[in-house]
């Protein structure tokens, strides 16, 4: 298989962003988390 150069970069940006969105849901989760064990510490 032949890629070109820009071929590579394109697939690195969209891992990257794909990266992104993994990251951004993580975070998102682990907000989450934190929120429902302080409710819990609070009762």
């Amino acid at each position: 298989m032949n890629y070109t150069i820009y071929d590579l970069i394109e697939r690195l940006i969209d891992i990257e962003k794909y990266a992104l969105e993994v990251y951004k849901k993580l975070k998102k989760m682990q907000k989450k988390r934190i929120l429902k064990i302080l409710r819990l510490l609070q009762e």
